[in-house]
């Protein structure tokens, strides 16, 4: 393959028993609707913190913002970094004028997308010495910042950009000066609580500039799940060695059928569908027990598959965080569902994972989810071990530097317990290209324990 871009490149060969490798998988990315907080995605590494930035379950999760539930449920099943993207916000912004003439631009800066951003105000006032003062309040009507003895509106959109945590501005016309005016409120923020498909969208093509592992979208509609699958898809390629998987989940009311025709669209070893769509979960702000959709599943096992080692199954795991099912499956269903490549969570001591499955054809390597992370796992790993080869001249040894750069690696996973073995390293340079070192190597995966078969005889 012809690279653009200096690296390390890893590929998944077609052979019999063979699979490519793969990494540490720990970020969980959630996309969904939150009525405050940054328009950009951002890590979190609590729920505190991520509660603090996009809002509480008790005051969001009645008002129909998706987020801080997801993100509490997240946390609550060992999440170790969530990486929260919000769709459908917009910033809040206010052109002032000199004369009839369009100036500068003043915007809520991330932080107060949304309506809040709606409360902020701009005042331009004589300076104390000369040019203009720029008074900006922050929406809690006490913070303030102010810029003062700006001699031009280049001046102003300088000061307020290297210094201001309200906002950010921007020269519209570099002369006249800026009118003084009395303080003025931004408008135009929305909160995104409508948030359609487009804007869910968006918010899933910006995580592509971010390192996270696994998305979970609160959203359970097939357009919206299918842009997910695309993104996680066209990010995990070789040239933009993002690699991702998606855990999906529908809508509350929607059936086993439903989710089982969702299960095969997919068919694709990235992608989770799990199941039931209709889960019961106490909600505090309402005092009852509500039902809650699908997707905030898919939260809960992304949480649960992020604060695990990649390598590990989920079959079995406990799913911490809800009431109870509220769609109780017959055994054939469930099996259905699972020859279906649906992972189905079920009543076992507990609320548990069934069977910690992708929607891949059952048999195919990547059925399992463990085995899909892992592989991530051992690419990224490859990768890191490699990376410092880019870059230097080529040797009289280059090739066998590289390949005992590469054993040493695949001797650590097998050592870490990664993988179960690996074989027939090489590295040769490349006959067309000979800027390009190719390494080829086989591993076993650390396969999953499904099924244990006891034969026995009894004896007269």
């Amino acid at each position: 393959m012809a690279y653009k871009v200096p690296g390390v490149y890893t590929t998944q060969r077609t052979a019999p028993n063979i699979v490519s490798l793969g990494l540490e998988t720990k970020v969980l990315a959630l996309v969904g609707t939150a009525p405050k907080g940054s328009d950009n995605p951002l890590y979190f590494y609590s729920a505190a913190d991520a509660f603090a930035e996009h809002g509480s379950p008790a005051d969001a999760a009645s008002a129909g913002y998706t987020l801080p539930l997801a993100i509490q449920l997240a946390f609550e099943n060992n999440a170790q970094v969530v990486c929260v993207a919000r769709a459908g916000a917009v910033k809040s912004s206010h052109t002032f004028l000199s004369g009839v003439t369009p100036v500068i631009t003043f915007t809520a800066a991330p932080h107060y997308a949304g309506t809040s951003g709606n409360s902020i105000t701009v005042a331009i006032a004589a300076g104390t010495l000369s040019g203009v003062k720029v008074t900006v309040t922050a929406p809690d009507g006490v913070t303030t910042e102010t810029f003062d003895n700006l001699a031009d509106n280049t001046a102003i959109v300088n000061a307020v950009n290297q210094s201001s945590a309200i906002v950010t501005a921007a020269v519209v016309a570099a002369t006249p000066l800026a009118d003084i005016i009395v303080a003025t409120a931004l408008s135009g923020g929305n909160d995104g609580k409508a948030a359609d498909s487009t804007a869910l969208q968006a918010a899933i093509t910006n995580l592509e500039t971010k390192e996270v592992d696994i998305v979970a979208i609160m959203a359970g509609d097939t357009t919206t799940l299918t842009a997910a699958k695309t993104h996680v898809d066209t990010m995990s390629s070789s040239t933009n060695r993002k690699e991702r998987i998606l855990i999906a989940g529908l809508a509350r009311g929607s059936t086993s059928t439903q989710v089982q025709t969702q299960g095969t669209n997919f068919a694709d070893g990235r992608c989770v569908v799990v199941a039931p769509a209709t889960l019961k979960k106490y909600n505090p702000s309402t005092q009852l027990v509500e039902l809650v959709d699908g997707f905030y599943l898919a939260a809960a096992i992304g949480g649960l598959a992020a604060g695990l080692s990649p390598e590990m199954p989920l079959t079995r795991r406990a799913v911490n965080g809800f009431d109870s099912l509220a769609d109780i499956y017959t055994v054939s269903t469930m099996n259905t569902l699972a020859e279906n490549g649906v992972m189905v969570i079920h009543n076992s001591r507990g609320i548990r994972v069934r069977h910690g499955l992708t929607t891949a054809a059952v048999g195919d390597t990547f059925s399992e989810l463990s085995v899909r992370r892992a592989d991530d796992h051992v690419r990224k790993y490859i990768r890191e071990a490699l990376d410092s080869f880019v870059g230097q001249p080529s040797r009289v040894d280059t090739a066998v530097v590289i390949r005992e750069a590469a054993k040493s690696a695949l001797t650590e996973l097998v050592n870490k317990e990664k993988i179960a073995a690996w074989a027939s390293v090489t590295c040769t340079q490349n006959a067309v290209t000979p800027t390009q070192y190719d390494v080829i190597y086989s591993y076993k995966p650390a396969w999953p324990v499904n099924f244990i078969e006891v034969s026995y005889s009894i004896e007269l």
